[in-house]
């Protein structure tokens, strides 16, 4: 049993099924691919997609059984009678205890992105990495304006070199606002609070606020796992699940060895 269906779940489930074993996966979302999904929806990222449609092709020819729209939980477990169990439960968003963070007018980066909820009127994006970065683009590019807010003394650290260059050209082209060196003291239902390097204290007036302020591994897997101890169940863990992953390839590298070792 393969439990998530992003890239280290994809790939654990391949490779598993390669060395011969029958094979289930199932994941609570409607589609495979995970956070891989989210990160195809920014411009020229487009292409993503092609490696999700072609592991879902995969997975068919090697008879994996895909449940999706299915979200286990620990008791579960006991009754399915797997020999193994992987868990590739990948991560949730981490923010940090911000007063006001869990106001009606704050919603995740993700979302925005695969047009679960929408921006509205003005917009402050909390984080300045590539996700924060990206979705500002992503806005900008739909005629919508929005100002970063970065910790760090500069935006998109978490990106390759390359990579980060063509964002910066891409953040002078839409002219998007990048604040760094602030950090956020609270939100409000009319806008931000942040404060700069200098101690000093600035009011960004928003209607939406956008988090992207990272991840952390699901909070289920631990409770996986003690159920899979209870129930005398071999299990592993990979890619987000079990610490973030700095990339997707690390994640389906890790995912497919899992899979091929079991």
């Amino acid at each position: 049993l393969v439990i998530g269906g992003g890239p280290a779940g994809i790939e654990a489930a391949r490779g598993a099924a390669l060395a011969g074993h029958a094979v289930e996966l199932h994941d609570a979302n409607a589609h495979l691919g995970g956070q891989f999904t989210v990160a195809a929806y920014p411009p020229g990222k487009g292409e993503f997609t092609t490696y999700v449609a072609w592991a879902a092709n995969e997975l068919r020819r090697l008879g994996v059984n895909v449940v999706l729209n299915n979200r286990l939980d620990p008791t579960d477990i006991a009754d399915m009678r797997f020999d193994h169990v992987i868990l590739a439960l990948g991560s949730v968003p981490a923010p940090p205890p911000i007063p006001g963070i869990d106001g009606e007018n704050v919603v995740a980066a993700g979302d925005i992105l695969l047009n679960r909820r929408s921006a509205r009127g003005e917009v402050v994006i909390a984080g300045g990495g590539l996700v924060g970065v990206e979705t500002a683009i992503y806005l900008a590019i739909e005629g919508k304006r929005a100002t970063i807010l970065e910790m760090l003394p500069s935006a998109a650290q978490d990106a390759g070199a390359l990579v980060r260059e063509h964002l910066y050209r891409l953040l002078d082209h839409y002219r998007i606002d990048v604040r760094t060196g602030h950090t956020i003291v609270n939100i409000t239902p009319e806008g931000v609070t942040a404060r700069d390097a200098g101690g000093t204290e600035s009011f960004y007036p928003a209607e939406t606020v956008v988090l992207a302020l990272g991840a952390r591994s699901d909070p289920r897997v631990s409770q996986f796992a003690e159920a899979l101890k209870s129930s005398g169940i071999a299990y592993t863990v990979v890619g987000d699940a079990r610490g973030i992953a700095s990339n997707a390839l690390d994640a389906t590298r890790e995912g497919f060895e899992a899979g091929v070792r079991v």
